[in-house]
């Protein structure tokens, strides 16, 4: 039996040496899977943003002119509600446009009382005297929307703009 330790302990040691060179030879496959992997995932990301941006691009126009529509149909409900007519058509027509908005991911932007350069476009300032309405929205005057998250068009508002001591 001590013949064959020797030969053993040597064939033993010759299948670990192998193993080992097999396990770093794994080893090293999976970090350049892994490499090319990280590599195809970033170039896809890539891929997908710029298809998204050709989209936004080639829809945005339209898009705006229907927000702006719908804009118009509601300050045309808002004064024909203030005459006392009724206001049912539009209303039907403004839910209706709600609604194909929702499906292409359109969405008023909510309202919001501080000025957000993000989402808010002022158009005029109103002076007050209260410094803690300054950079408060005073009035909004068209609604703003988003386009899959992105803002298509901005509210336009106008923003308070404190000028100096509280009046008496």
């Amino acid at each position: 039996m001590s013949a064959d330790t020797p030969h053993s302990d040597s064939a033993l040691s010759e299948i670990m040496q192998k193993l080992v060179a097999i396990t770093e030879s794994l080893a090293e496959q999976r970090s350049h899977d892994s490499a090319r992997e990280a590599a195809f995932d970033s170039l896809h990301q890539d891929l997908v943003s710029q298809r998204e941006d050709r989209d936004f691009q080639a829809r945005k126009g339209f898009i705006r002119r229907m927000v702006r529509f719908y804009n118009r149909v509601d300050e045309v409900r808002a004064l024909a509600e203030v005459r006392g007519e009724n206001t049912d058509r539009f209303d039907d027509l403004l839910q209706t446009l709600q609604c194909e908005f929702e499906e292409e991911d359109i969405y008023p932007i909510p309202h919001s009382i501080v000025f957000d350069r993000s989402v808010h476009h002022a158009i005029d300032q109103r002076e007050t005297n209260e410094p803690e309405f300054d950079g408060k929205v005073a009035a909004v005057h068209q609604r703003g929307f988003t386009f899959r998250s992105r803002v298509i068009l901005e509210t336009q508002v106008t923003v308070y703009r404190f000028v100096g001591g509280k009046s008496h």
